[in-house]
């Protein structure tokens, strides 16, 4: 009978009922074989509420969803004491979705009223829940010693009302003619500590959907799914340095904070340049994907750039680079500091780092990359050449300390210029698009340590090329 076939058999029937089933706890009623091998299944990926009177989700008055998840409660109970089948059933565990409860879903599409701020009592409240929650979890989590697990936490608003009254105070719909709201993030309370949590090594915050659906005035118009709030990435940056063995992580920052809130973005980007210096040693992975509102129109030629300052997030990166084996990051507002602003030290060196991938580079940004440059007079044309070439030749500098770097990705959001290094049989090359009549200086050629000082052209059109033999160059 199957209810007593041997293990080898169990297992291929648990695989073809998980294709078929999604509830698979009433197969552990069979025996106590059957209980084992599908209470493995069943919890090898779960995902867990945080405590919360509340268990649906309003959308209105006649639309309400139940939660679904494991509530963090049940999840103690039967993964903490002294019995065997407690202690088991945390080793089952490889994954965790953590759904930490707000009271509120805040629409993105707000703009300012008169009496506006953003100390609210819908951002108050959130951030209260917030992190109570996360505490909850990692004060349980961090009696689990002996696992690796990946990790990932999304909010889940319990009021997810679209309706224009049901925004936060003193805001209005978006109607284009008064100051943007910038968009709720979690954050933590000051003062806010987490227990560590060892057995973390994979860390997300993935965007998830509510229940509800935008609706437009336009009936014919498709209807749109709301995403969940995010969590603000130096609250992102505080959970991964509480998770002592990290070894990846995947992050969204920036926040779309509007132009009309400079001293916010300031703050917003210093806060995760702190966040990034109290990463875990461990960490060899890491994801950011950035992003920036559009900024207003960019005077033409731009005005004087008075700050000779360097950019804390590129240097804080720098130094987190040099730990790592693969780093990518999008959207984002690079320097040359990232890499290294003046040659590269003695002390720099990036012994595991195999891939570098830097996309959709914002350059041209009113905060951007080539906004440095700008003296008042010269041309946008000469400034981007005079970034570019910056940004190549500290690129270049520090490549010479990656010996094991197999992969380079260096392009932007709206130039057309491009950086490539790629590993073929087993040579690296490196390719650099010309762009309308940008030629890279010869200290770029220098930097790269190109063979015979020039690159060679390439089969694919506005490309040149050079060819290493070994790597680094000597």
């Amino acid at each position: 009978m199957a209810s007593s076939a041997p293990q080898e058999v169990l297992s291929l029937i648990v695989h073809h009922l998980a294709q078929l089933d999604k509830n698979l706890s009433r197969y552990t009623l069979v025996n106590k074989s059957w209980q084992a091998a599908f209470e493995k299944q069943i919890y090898t990926s779960i995902v867990v509420r945080s405590p919360s009177d509340v268990t649906t989700i309003t959308v209105s008055d006649e639309e309400r969803h139940d939660k679904h998840g494991i509530p963090l409660d049940i999840l103690i109970n039967i993964t903490s004491g002294p019995q065997d089948w407690q202690r088991t059933r945390r080793t089952y565990v490889r994954h965790i979705l953590y759904r930490v409860a707000v009271p509120y879903w805040l629409s993105e599409a707000r703009e300012k009223d008169d009496d506006y701020t953003y100390d609210n009592v819908c951002r108050r409240g959130n951030n209260q829940a917030f992190s109570k929650g996360v505490c909850q979890l990692f004060e349980h989590l961090s009696t689990w010693t002996n696992q690796e697990i990946s990790f990932q936490i999304a909010l889940q608003a319990e009021d997810a009302s679209t309706d224009e009254e049901s925004g936060e105070p003193e805001s209005i719909p978006t109607t284009g003619t008064e100051d943007s709201i910038a968009p709720y993030r979690a954050e933590f309370l000051p003062r806010l500590s987490l227990l560590r949590a060892s057995c973390i090594t994979s860390l997300e915050f993935p965007e998830l959907v509510t229940p509800a659906m935008m609706h437009w005035e336009d009936d014919s118009a498709p209807q749109l799914p709301c995403f969940e709030n995010k969590i603000s990435l130096p609250a992102c940056l505080a959970i991964a340095s509480a998770c002592g063995a990290l070894k990846d992580i995947r992050l969204s920052g920036g926040d779309d904070i509007p132009s009309t809130e400079p001293d916010m973005r300031s703050s917003r980007r210093t806060a995760a340049a702190e966040g990034f210096s109290q990463l875990p040693q461990t960490v060899r992975d890491v994801t950011l994907c950035w992003s920036s509102p559009l900024d207003d129109e960019i005077p033409e030629p731009r005005n004087l750039n008075e700050s000779a300052e360097q950019d804390l997030l590129c240097v804080t990166l720098h130094k987190v680079s040099m730990q790592l084996q693969h780093l990518r990051i999008e959207n984002l507002e690079v320097f040359p500091e990232l890499f290294c602003a003046n040659g590269v030290s003695d002390e720099a060196h990036w012994p595991y780092l195999e891939t570098l991938r830097l996309d959709q580079v914002s350059a041209d940004a009113l905060f951007g990359g080539v906004a440095r440059y700008a003296d008042g007079a010269t041309p946008e044309d000469a400034l981007t050449k005079q970034y570019i070439d910056d940004l190549y030749t500290s690129l270049g500098h520090a490549a010479q300390k990656m010996p094991c770097l197999k992969s380079v990705v260096l392009n932007f959001a709206s130039l057309g210029h491009e950086l490539r290094l790629l590993l073929k049989d087993e040579r690296r090359i490196l390719r650099i698009y010309l762009m309308k009549d940008y030629r890279p200086s010869s200290e770029v050629l220098k930097a790269w340590k190109v063979p015979g000082g020039s690159l060679q052209p390439c089969r694919s059109r506005f490309w040149q090329e050079a060819t290493y033999s070994s790597w680094p160059p000597s």
